[in-house]
């Protein structure tokens, strides 16, 4: 992807962002990035992997997250402020995405208790099939514990078909992955900033990302090698759409003691 296009991009990216509390075009977004609507929309998708109404709604959610963790505005101001009409509407769509309401996201600053795929796949749609995976690290700094999850779509959110939580990169493996198309997604937390996931204090402490697909599982296939590359998240990749599992109790640090090697390997 040439510089010029992602910099085209990234100037609408930068537009939705200090405009998430107002209604927002498509024909906002393309004279932000200096392009024609139609060509635009498909430029955006191409770099991104999602629609420009679709990058716009993951970043209204993600702007509320940090939000309730670092403001006591009520769920409602919030709604308002990242550009929701409704209270009701906001907080169904936050839940479906980030997996609970506003309210308990808060409650838990901004975690989940437990890692969970999904239980609305249908057993029938279950093919017993594989994939097995591996990652690097691309740039400096040791990361600790790294989520592995497999979504439907380019952005990660809802829960997941099937999910792993590891002490550190390296290799994974996610079994009973249903039939479908599908994207594996994983996010390693950096040693150290287990208290600061969504909103890390400074950038070194922000979570790496790696993601790949689509992945499209048939009938006929048993099992799927992929690699991931992780690295610092850029701001054409889609929001990150999930509450992290709590990994800061004392038994989730022996874990991570016991089974992170001394070095994590870098490209």
């Amino acid at each position: 992807m040439d510089e010029q296009t992602v910099h085209a991009v990234e100037r609408a990216i930068s537009f939705m962002r200090q405009n998430l509390a107002d209604r927002i075009t498509v024909d906002d977004m393309a004279q932000a990035a200096q392009f024609s609507k139609f060509y635009f929309t498909r430029l955006f998708q191409r770099v991104t992997g999602v629609s420009p109404a679709r990058y716009l709604s993951a970043l209204r959610l993600e702007k509320a997250m940090r939000l309730l963790l670092n403001s006591s505005s009520t769920v409602a101001d919030i709604s308002y402020q990242v550009g929701y009409n409704s209270p009701g509407t906001f907080s169904s769509r936050f839940r479906s995405s980030v997996g609970v309401s506003p309210i308990t996201f808060r409650q838990l600053g901004g975690y989940t208790s437990h890692l969970a795929a999904d239980s609305r796949v249908h057993r029938m749609d279950r093919l017993g099939a594989t994939i097995r995976g591996s990652m690097r690290v691309t740039e400096g700094g040791r990361r600790g514990f790294t989520f592995v999850g497999l979504f439907r779509d380019p952005i990660p959110q809802g829960p997941p078909a099937s999910c792993a939580l590891l002490p550190g990169p390296g290799p994974f493996v996610l079994n009973d992955v249903p039939n479908g198309k599908w994207f594996v997604h994983a996010q390693s937390i950096a040693i150290g900033a287990e208290e600061n996931v969504i909103v890390p204090k400074e950038s070194a402490d922000a979570p790496y990302v790696g993601s790949c697909g689509p992945i499209v599982m048939r009938r006929d296939a048993s099992t799927i090698v992929v690699e991931l590359l992780l690295r610092p998240q850029r701001t054409v990749d889609p929001p990150v759409l999930l509450a992290p599992v709590d990994v800061r109790s004392d038994a989730m640090r022996n874990f991570r003691a016991e089974n992170v090697p001394d070095v994590v390997s870098v490209v």
